[in-house]
């Protein structure tokens, strides 16, 4: 019986982390995108690196995480953005879980974007 409990202990707390890491993920991806539409912000990776401290938790690094300027179908440097323009963040984590024989749940790739236009 106590092994069945621990597995669905651990489960639950693997089931939690996975969510927490996912809304930590989300959060990073929308400070980073907020950061990128503000014309005061010199260079992509300022919000690389935005991105990196909002989730220190996960371990990211500025690898992992893309910084997008777009105005329609035009992509543009981040250095020639403009009023208007819409600045897309992107990170992927990838989750490693405690229990690693439930296959389903034992890794997954979490992925996060925002787009928000640029002030």
């Amino acid at each position: 019986m106590v092994p069945i409990l621990l597995t669905l202990l651990f489960g639950a707390i693997d089931g939690g982390r996975l969510v927490i890491s996912h809304c930590m993920l989300s959060y990073a991806v929308i400070v980073g995108s907020r950061m990128a539409s503000m014309p005061q912000t010199p260079a992509a990776v300022n919000v690389q690196n935005a991105v990196v401290a909002a989730s220190p938790f996960l371990g990211l690094t500025t690898a992992a995480v893309t910084v997008s300027i777009t105005n329609g179908a035009t992509v543009k440097t981040f250095a020639t953005r403009a009023v208007g323009d819409t600045a897309t963040v992107t990170a992927t984590y990838s989750y490693r879980a405690f229990l690693t024989f439930m296959s389903k749940f034992s890794s997954r790739t979490l992925n996060a974007t925002s787009a928000v236009i640029v002030e």
